[in-house]
């Protein structure tokens, strides 16, 4: 009896000890961080467009920085109305909105119908070191 004992011990101690074991390289675990997605740009540090419709209301926003040594920055804004088809409709042209330094920031309301998606591009040029860069950005959002 001790030796059926002692022979299941044993063929049991070689059955767990020979099973295949995951084995893991040494290598160290990587780790991602969130790096944005940004446009690389050589006269503009950024550019931002906004619109918020409440009630109607559009209210169109944009802001452009350039770097240091810019002398202008010029912008055309450009409201669309988006249809169902994906087609666009001009709802409004602001041009030549500019200003001296390196900080452009604009702000205008304008009224809109309900129940459409809208969008404001707007194009900056920005002048720095005796040559310029155009940067386009727009925002969509839904007049509800």
């Amino acid at each position: 009896m001790v030796k059926r004992v002692f022979f299941s011990l044993c063929l049991l101690t070689m059955l767990v000890v020979g099973l295949p074991t995951p084995t893991y390289a040494n290598e160290p675990v990587q780790t991602f961080s969130y790096v944005p997605i940004e446009p690389l740009w050589t006269h503009t540090v950024s550019a931002v467009a906004g619109l918020e419709i409440t009630n109607g209301r559009a209210l169109m926003s944009g802001s452009v920085i350039g770097r240091p040594g810019t002398e202008r920055i010029s912008v055309n804004a450009r409201l669309e109305r988006i249809n169902p088809n994906g087609s666009f409709a001009h709802i409004g042209t602001w041009n030549n909105l500019s200003a001296t330094g390196t900080i452009w920031v604009w702000e205008r309301p304008h009224y809109v119908a309900r129940g459409h998606d809208y969008r404001l591009t707007l194009t900056a040029t920005v002048f720095r070191n005796g040559t310029s860069e155009i940067v386009s950005i727009s925002r969509t959002t839904r007049a509800n």
